[in-house]
């Protein structure tokens, strides 16, 4: 025998289950009304007889109206008597079941607004741990950068620390008797003006040289330099140079070894070596 396929109850809604229940309740209460009625209308036979005289007397349809409204009214009284506490049960039980459904969305709202907010604080946090991290790797990029800096600077330091050393080491004072000699030479230009040829042994380095004679400093704008042979005005007459020492202090220039020779007068010209330094082409 072929199987009959199941069929799955329709769903009610809470209103709709209240108003079946309502109406079965109905029917089952009159029913049983009804036979507890007609049974005991059966068991007054006399009532019967009297009530047949009368319906001859008042007319069949009337007293069926009348039997038909006394069964109506006990059946509404004892409906109401029967149904009212089933029909309270249901509407507290409905009313639980909407306060439960009013609940449950308080409680589904609550949760979707906790999520949303636990969403947020963790985006928020990823967020603040992003910029930690890169504001971490910056810090050190920056920190790399300072030691490397750091490092740069120590090694400039040892740099100039050793040219230091090397410049006070190649420190030079040289003093003169300025007369014509193969260090010395004199060109006398007029009365006030005579220049001073000398041949230091080293090369100087030009902003180091300080010229004195005796014990008066010249100022830095009355000589100049030819590789080692320094220039310079002198301004009183030229017999009072010999009086005194002239000396010469400076710092040796380790780059620059090309030194010029002696001095030397030629035709009126000064020679260092073979170079000219002084003449009517120079």
């Amino acid at each position: 025998m072929a199987k009959k396929k199941s069929q799955k109850m329709p769903k009610f809604s809470s209103e709709e289950t209240y108003e079946l229940l309502r109406i079965k309740t109905i029917q089952n209460v009159e029913s049983d009304i009804k036979e507890r009625l007609f049974s005991k209308l059966k068991l007054w036979g006399l009532v019967f007889t009297i009530a047949i005289g009368l319906a001859g007397f008042l007319g069949f349809t009337s007293f069926w109206s009348l039997i038909s409204s006394t069964i109506d009214n006990s059946v509404d009284t004892e409906v109401e008597k029967r149904i009212s506490p089933q029909l309270l049960k249901l509407e507290n039980r409905i009313d639980d079941t909407r306060e439960s459904s009013i609940l449950a969305k308080s409680a589904n709202q609550k949760i979707k607004e906790t999520s949303e907010s636990v969403e947020l604080q963790i985006q928020k946090s990823n967020e603040n741990i992003e910029q930690t991290m890169s504001l971490n790797s910056t810090v050190k990029d920056s920190l790399k950068s300072l030691q490397n800096l750091i490092k740069s600077q120590n090694k400039e330091l040892v740099r100039l620390k050793a040219q230091m050393i090397n410049l006070f080491n190649s420190l030079k004072t040289e003093s003169f008797k300025i007369e014509n000699n193969s260090k010395t030479r004199i060109v006398k230009l007029n009365e006030k003006v005579t220049l001073v040829f000398m041949r230091l042994e080293s090369i100087p380095i030009e902003v180091s040289v300080k010229l004195q004679w005796h014990i008066y400093s010249q100022p830095p704008n009355s000589f100049w330099l030819e590789k080692n042979i320094l220039i310079f005005n002198w301004g009183d007459p030229a017999s009072k140079l010999s009086t005194k020492q002239t000396h010469v202090s400076y710092a040796t220039d380790p780059t620059d070894t090309n030194l010029l020779g002696e001095l030397r007068e030629v035709n009126g010209e000064i020679f260092a070596g073979e170079t000219k330094i002084y003449g009517s082409e120079k």
